[in-house]
């Protein structure tokens, strides 16, 4: 005789069923609209996963109660969905974007998956987040893109998750057509940056420095003579300097209050220190050297920095109300930085070093017009005889 198969009860209304082979599957039954119903569930069999099916059960006999049961929340590819007239709900964006934000979180740095976050949080998921995948229109993204004022730019840079969203519906089959072939755009109104490289001047750099005072007149030296990022200001520890050789090493970055990698491969650097900066260093030793810890701190709050924006509201701003000097935002101590080294007559692959641009088309882009002596006016001459 062969093996025939058995069922046990393990819990009400809950069944080990072993098959001939000796598989082993969990089952439940439920009345529903007065019927009977006995539905297999994809657990594997053992006590974690029996109590899950009890819990299962008691979540669905729940919902039956209430009147809002709905047959493919629970199983969503059985028959008796259809026999109760039930179907699968629409899979929404939100899940879409949800799936994006999952697969790319060990794909990118912690900081690019904030960005990511952020954008998906603020832009896509209140735009379309309950919308079904499958009326994701060209017509709707178009009247959503015209509603924006911001440069071309930051709207590409909105679009790289909802583009995402798109390839996985074409994937999966809910969307036939990709809606941006059907999108320009370049027919979008452009709105130009009114941000500029505007750097202080000697003058007014002395002006600030001369009214700041202990650790904030350190940090604001070091950043005008360093050129470096906020957020490396913010990440620089004193294990990560060379006073002897005068040099720093910029391993990290900290955004709100976050250690994270630095923005590029090429931002991992070692920066050669001039004297202004090598003096605001020592100067600050007296602060901050005995925590072998950040090199900068809230003198306010006796800890580091929490981030760029801190810095800027506590630190920065500040020293504008007492000097009058047109306010120009933090970055712009970098942007001075480059610009004094580059009309200075510095190398130039030596400036985009120190700046840790990805390359000098980087650096040429934003402070070339500093460069001196430029044109024939100004006393260049070509070396060939052409």
């Amino acid at each position: 005789m062969g093996v025939k198969e058995t069922e046990t009860r393990v819990a009400t209304g809950v069944y080990v069923r072993i098959s001939k082979t000796g598989k082993k599957s969990l089952r439940i039954t439920f009345r529903y609209r007065y019927k009977y119903c006995r539905e297999k569930l994809n657990f594997t069999v053992n006590t974690r996963n029996i109590k899950k099916a009890i819990r299962l059960r008691k979540e669905l006999l729940k919902a039956i109660a209430f009147g809002d049961f709905n047959y493919t929340d629970f199983f969503p590819y059985s028959k008796n969905a259809i026999r109760f007239g039930h179907v699968p709900k629409a899979t929404l964006v939100n899940e879409l974007i949800d799936l994006y934000l999952e697969r790319i979180k060990q794909r990118v740095s912690d900081n690019t998956y904030d960005r990511y976050q952020r954008t998906c949080n603020k832009h896509l998921r209140l735009a379309f987040g309950k919308l079904p995948v499958t009326e994701l229109s060209a017509g709707i993204i178009w009247d959503w893109l015209n509603k924006f004022k911001c440069q071309r730019k930051t709207i590409l840079n909105i679009l790289t998750p909802l583009r995402y969203v798109v390839a996985e519906a074409m994937i999966r089959g809910y969307l036939t057509v990709n809606p941006f072939t059907l999108i320009d755009l370049k027919l979008l109104t452009r709105i130009k940056s009114t941000y500029e490289v505007n750097p202080f001047t000697q003058a007014e750099i002395y002006k600030l420095l001369a009214t700041a005072e202990g650790q904030i007149k350190n940090l604001f030296q070091f950043a005008f003579y360093t050129g470096l990022r906020t957020a490396e200001l913010v990440g620089l520890r004193w294990e990560d300097v060379d006073l002897e050789n005068g040099f720093i090493y910029i391993r990290r970055i900290v955004v709100q209050g976050k250690v994270r990698p630095t923005k590029t491969k090429r931002s991992r650097r070692t920066v050669q220190l001039l004297r202004p900066a090598l003096s605001a260093l020592k100067a600050q030793k007296q602060y901050t050297l005995w925590q072998q810890s950040y090199i900068f701190f809230n003198p306010q709050k006796k800890r580091p920095w929490k981030d760029a924006s801190e810095m800027r509201k506590q630190a920065w701003l500040p020293l504008f109300k007492i000097t009058n000097i047109e306010y120009r935002n933090l970055y712009q101590t970098r942007h001075t930085f480059a610009s004094m080294m580059v009309s200075g007559g510095e190398y130039f692959p030596w400036v985009s070093g120190q700046m840790g641009h990805e390359t000098m088309l980087t650096t040429a882009r934003y402070y070339t017009r500093w460069i001196p002596d430029q044109n024939i006016f100004g006393g260049y001459r070509p070396v060939n005889q052409w």
